[in-house]
């Protein structure tokens, strides 16, 4: 799964323990072990995570407590980051939601 830089520390720190993506499918799998990585196709990872749980959710249903889980101190920054990379947000837009475990640094 590709991670932002800034991301990193959050993951190996365990703060960030979710993701919410815009997926026409799921493209990860409970139970799954995935690198974590910076770039696409790269041999490059700098940690694998084990997926936990995987659900849809409209992006208005989000808690101050999805947006901790996501590396966030609110869900005002959350956000905001969220606008920085995707352009819009749109509380009926559906996302899917990846949590997971730590499983190993790189």
């Amino acid at each position: 799964m590709l991670f932002k830089p800034h991301h990193v520390s959050l993951i190996l720190a365990r703060k960030k323990i979710a993701s919410r993506r815009i997926w026409v499918k799921p493209m990860a799998k409970v139970g799954a072990v995935h690198k974590a990585k910076l770039v696409m196709l790269s041999e490059d990872y700098f940690a694998k995570i084990r997926i936990t749980e995987v659900f849809k959710q409209p992006l208005g249903e989000m808690t101050e407590a999805d947006a901790r889980e996501e590396g966030h101190k609110t869900l005002h920054d959350y956000k905001r980051e969220f606008l920085e990379l995707n352009d819009v947000w749109d509380d009926d837009h559906i996302v899917t939601v990846v949590k997971f475990d730590l499983q190993e640094e790189q």
